[in-house]
């Protein structure tokens, strides 16, 4: 088959090579800093000291049987009982969604 230059639509279709690599490594790029940012979100929120006191009454005020989602919403209001009630209440309801 010879090789003939593109000509209409078909030169519109070609890709330049080097565009998707470059657009393929600026995403790739991106989404490890998101995951990076993150873990580190994680780290931190792991670093809170909440006191198990705090998350047997937030649970218990919120109705809540996953104790997991009690102890989360107290790390995101940095183990301030206060606030994580604070937070259930101004989100209408919902637990530890509030101060994500």
């Amino acid at each position: 088959m010879p090789d003939y230059p593109l000509q209409g639509p078909e030169k519109e279709q070609k890709i330049d090579a080097s565009k998707v690599q470059q657009a393929m490594q600026t995403l790739f790029a991106a989404q490890k800093a998101s995951k990076d940012a993150e873990r580190a979100r994680e780290k931190e929120l792991a670093a809170v000291k909440v006191a198990k006191e705090d998350i047997d009454v937030l649970a218990a005020e919120c109705e809540c049987k996953d104790r997991k989602a009690a102890e989360r919403a107290l790390r995101l209001a940095g183990g301030d009982l206060r606030r994580a009630l604070q937070a259930y209440l101004e989100a209408g309801g919902v637990l530890a969604a509030s101060l994500v």
